[in-house]
């Protein structure tokens, strides 16, 4: 896993270096990131509530799974 700043995965994407700047060569800025932490969230009694919305942690679960091309855990 490679963490950036918001900064850095701005500028990776962007393709915005400058000569001095060493660029990074992790991953091609052209895939999905998923941005952590998730701003705006609560888990309470197995409900997560992200930006206003409510799912079950299991649904949740599942939906990464299945997105992210995961196998059971």
């Amino acid at each position: 896993m490679v963490n950036f700043c918001e900064d850095c995965y701005n500028r990776h994407v962007g393709g915005r270096w400058s000569e001095s700047e060493q660029l990074i060569y992790v991953c091609n800025p052209k895939h999905e990131f998923l941005k952590t932490p998730i701003e705006d969230w609560s888990i309470r009694d197995g409900i997560m509530k992200i930006n206003g919305e409510e799912i079950s942690l299991n649904a949740w679960l599942d939906y990464i799974q299945k997105s992210w091309n995961f196998g059971s855990p």
